[in-house]
């Protein structure tokens, strides 16, 4: 009988790590210090920061003209509004992402 070879051995998890969720790039930033992450920023791995920033600054801007525009009634009312938009988005970007152009959404969304 053959032993097992490294890769095998590799592939097996050890028991400190059993039952534990895998790492993924999206949680390996979550688990960042303050550190570590400006050092990532530094290097040009950005990840989720531009967006998450122009939001903050988006939100600053429209929040300085309305009172009441981060007010829970109001964020729930934007959820209600985009979801029908955001819906639509979503299957025209999955049918231009396998190369498949239609132009009639414009039409079924009203």
């Amino acid at each position: 009988m053959t032993s097992p070879s490294t890769t095998d051995a590799a592939r097996e998890e050890s028991p400190a790590s059993r039952g534990r969720p895998r790492r993924t790039a999206a949680t390996s930033w979550v688990r960042l210090g303050p550190q570590q992450l400006m050092g990532r920023v530094r290097h040009g791995d950005r990840g989720l920061l531009p967006v998450i920033l122009g939001l903050a600054v988006i939100w600053t801007i429209l929040q300085t003209q309305n009172d009441r525009f981060l007010s829970p009634q109001n964020l729930s009312n934007l959820a209600l509004q985009i979801a029908a938009v955001g819906t639509i988005a979503v299957g025209l970007f999955m049918v231009l992402l396998v190369g498949e152009i239609d132009l009639s959404v414009g039409i079924v969304s009203g």
